[in-house]
């Protein structure tokens, strides 16, 4: 969608969500045992347990391992796509505000706060 219409707005949210995805994906390589994931430190402990199990779940933090390493690729990749482009950061909040306030549910809870605010007195 970024792609297509050249949007700031569109790349940002981009950029959140992969961005998010790929601390998740870094904190299923990492495998800390109590958040339950298979990646290199529970699969270390595990060796010790049970070598089959322990095999397995080194398998499995390998492929989130690559998994990340081809991630954070793509992230750079889609970046210097981004650079590129006449997109940037302002644009993509100038695109919100416009977009959001376009929107009458947005309009008609902002004039509702602002309406109880000054009723209230505080402003």
């Amino acid at each position: 969608s970024a792609f297509k219409k050249n949007s700031s707005l569109s790349f940002f949210w981009f950029f959140l969500v992969f961005f998010a995805q790929i601390v998740i994906l870094l904190i299923q390589v990492l495998g800390i045992e109590y958040l339950a994931s298979c990646g290199w430190i529970n699969s270390s402990i595990m060796l010790g347990v049970h070598k089959g199990v322990g095999a397995f779940m080194m398998v499995i933090a390998a492929m989130f391992s690559v998994l990340a390493v081809i991630d954070i690729f793509l992230l750079i990749k889609v970046h210097r796509i981004f650079r590129n482009s006449d997109a940037n950061f302002s644009k993509a909040k100038e695109e919100f505000r416009s977009g959001a306030m376009q929107s009458e549910t947005v309009r008609s809870a902002a004039s509702d706060v602002i309406r109880s605010g000054v009723s209230s007195g505080r402003y």
